[in-house]
C-alpha cells in the first residue's frame, strides 16, 4: 500500500515526541510550522489570533510575531475586514512540488474518474501522514451540494472513512500509537472511545471498506477502501 504511514505520532498540539536519535529542533521554526498546521486544519478556512494562540498553546504575542513573518513570506494572509488569518497562495508552491512527485495520483486517476462518473459524488485519494489523512487528489462532484476536500487538507483518522481504512490495515503497533492519543469529537456521532473504534476496524477488515456516518461533518457520510500494490 502506498502512502505516508505514520511512525511518529504528534501530541495534541501537533508536536512529535522526542526520540533518542532525533535531530535537535529549532524552536522558532517549530512554532511557525505549528501555526501553519493549525491554519491548515481550520474548518472555516481562517482563524483569529486568539483561536490560533489557543490551538498551538503559545502566547498571543508570540503567535502575532510568527504570523507577521509568515505574512511577509506570503504563507499567510490577514483578512482586513475580519482581522482573521488564512493560508496564503505561497503554500501552494510547496504543496505542488510534493504532489507533482506522487506517482500514485497518476496511477489512481483512471479508477477515480470511473468512481466519480458512477457515483456522481466527490471522490478523493488520500495518504496517511503523522496519524492524519491527507488529500492528495480530488475529483469534484457535479451535484449542487458537495463536501469540500482541498488538496493537502488534513483530517483525523478515527472519525473519517479514509482514516479508518488506513487504520484497519496498519500494523498493530502503529495503529495503537494513534488510538492511544486523545480522540477529538467533531459531531454528536463521533466515536471517541478507542475500544469502540477498534470494534469498527474489525468490521472494516471483514467488509473490505470503511465508512463514517456523520462522524466528522454533520449531514455527510463517506465510504473508503484501502488500495494495495501501487
Amino acid at each position: 500500500m502506498r502512502g505516508g504511514i505514520a511512525r511518529t505520532v504528534p501530541d495534541q498540539n501537533g508536536v512529535a515526541p522526542a526520540r533518542a536519535d532525533a535531530q535537535p529542533m529549532l524552536s522558532t521554526l517549530d512554532k511557525g510550522l505549528r501555526v501553519l498546521e493549525a491554519l491548515s486544519r481550520s474548518a472555516t478556512g481562517s482563524e483569529s489570533l486568539t483561536t490560533l494562540s489557543r490551538a498551538v498553546g503559545l502566547h498571543r504575542t508570540t503567535v502575532f510575531r510568527i504570523l507577521g513573518t509568515l505574512r511577509a513570506r506570503g504563507y499567510v494572509i490577514r483578512e482586513i475586514d475580519t482581522d482573521r488569518y488564512r493560508l496564503g497562495v505561497h503554500v501552494l508552491t510547496l504543496a505542488g512540488a510534493v504532489l507533482d512527485d506522487l506517482d500514485i495520483r497518476q496511477v489512481a486517476r483512471p479508477a477515480l474518474e470511473v468512481l466519480r462518473r458512477e457515483s456522481r459524488e466527490l471522490v478523493f485519494l488520500s495518504v496517511m501522514e503523522s496519524g492524519e489523512v491527507v488529500t492528495v487528489e480530488r475529483l469534484d462532484s457535479d451535484q449542487p451540494l458537495s463536501l469540500r476536500a482541498q488538496l493537502g487538507s488534513r483530517r483525523p483518522a478515527h472519525c473519517t472513512a479514509a482514516g479508518k481504512a488506513f487504520l484497519a490495515v496498519l500494523p498493530e503497533a502503529e495503529r495503537e500509537a494513534i488510538l492511544q492519543q486523545p480522540l477529538t469529537s467533531f459531531t454528536a456521532h463521533t466515536v471517541t472511545a478507542a475500544d469502540l473504534v477498534r470494534q469498527q476496524l474489525v468490521e472494516v477488515r471483514a467488509r473490505g471498506f470503511a465508512w463514517d456516518d456523520e462522524e466528522y461533518f454533520e449531514g455527510v457520510r463517506c465510504v473508503a477502501a484501502p488500495v494495495f500494490g501501487i
